[in-house]
């Protein structure tokens, strides 16, 4: 039997062929605004606002050696490896507690003599510094470390600790680059703060696997400035040595945010150790906008003091962004 089909039914028939390719034409011009739509659907994260802000403590001086107050954010300038970073904020560090880990040297090169006296000193510090939110440790160190305290608040717990090295006998070897790595790995640990180190040492390293160099640099990675306490050797024979190992305290401290201080006698070091107090308490706490870039070192930010020619910025210890 012979179908007849009418125009109308081809007309039909081609527009029914058509439909399939007509679909698929609307749905590849709808498929990106679906996607925009369910995109624009979906909670998006919350934005840090602390996601690319790292932070420094500035020391600064007068001519006189006295600390400086009442700066604002206009007064400073940050850059890193020459470029200039935008400065969020700037107040004083008293708002952030202080974390003190003190090592005392028990090596064989450390000097005996008025080791208590030293230690009184220390005590005194303690007991001028440590608050309520404030925390100290105390380390003795030689070829590797001896915590006599945990972090604590406590002055009674402190001066027990004191006790326990002013007792303790020479040690042998040196390994002060080691013990720093150990210290500053794990005396801070899930503590938020300010990290600092005292070390009172003759800094003549002699048996550490690690070097200089590498000790710098986990330092800053681990946000630790370093307050070496030196005693001066006048002997002669021991001169050369004492210079050199005071060039290495000096080095550690201004790279990692420290400062370093010599001294002969328990009243010089009790000096010391109030102008490390002085510096520490009056401190500038900036927020600024680092570059991105995963290296971030002392020497690579620098900080400087705007149309302030009486002062000058005489430590930057430099808080990594996400402390470990």
């Amino acid at each position: 039997m012979k179908i007849m089909i009418g125009q109308n039914d081809r007309i039909a028939a081609i527009i029914l062929r058509g439909i399939p390719a007509m679909f698929a034409l609307c749905a590849s011009l709808l498929l990106p605004i679906t996607l925009a739509q369910q995109a624009l659907a979906q909670p998006q994260a919350p934005v840090s606002m602390t996601a690319n802000v790292a932070t420094a403590y500035v020391a600064v001086e007068d001519k006189s050696g006295k600390t400086t107050q009442q700066l604002r954010r206009e007064d400073f300038s940050v850059k890193e490896k020459g470029v200039p970073l935008e400065i969020l904020n700037v107040s004083t560090a008293t708002s952030t507690p202080l974390l003190v880990g003190t090592m005392v040297d028990l090596s064989g090169s450390a000097s005996v003599e008025h080791r208590r006296d030293f230690l009184q000193i220390f005590y005194n510090f303690f007991a001028r510094n440590i608050r309520e939110s404030e925390r100290a440790s105390l380390v003795a160190f030689a070829m590797s470390t001896y915590r006599t305290t945990a972090m604590t608040g406590s002055l009674a717990e402190l001066k027990a600790g004191l006790q326990e090295i002013a007792e303790g006998q020479p040690l042998g070897a040196t390994a002060l680059f080691d013990c720093l790595f150990t210290v500053s790995d794990t005396l801070f640990q899930e503590m938020s703060g300010r990290r600092v180190v005292l070390v009172l040492s003759d800094f003549q390293d002699n048996a550490s696997h690690r070097r200089l160099d590498e000790t710098i640099l986990h330092l800053q990675g681990m946000g630790v400035a370093v307050f070496p306490l030196v005693p001066v050797e006048r002997r002669s024979e021991h001169w050369k040595e004492w210079k050199k190992a005071w060039k290495v305290a000096v080095r550690m401290a201004e790279e990692t945010g420290g400062i370093a201080r010599s001294f002969e006698s328990p009243g010089e070091l009790d000096t010391a150790l109030t102008q490390i107090q002085t510096l520490l308490a009056n401190s500038y706490l900036l927020k600024y906008r680092p570059s991105g870039s995963p290296l971030r070192k002392n020497t690579a930010v620098k900080v400087k003091l705007m149309g302030k020619e009486a002062a000058e910025v005489i430590a930057v210890q430099l808080e990594p962004p996400s402390v470990p």
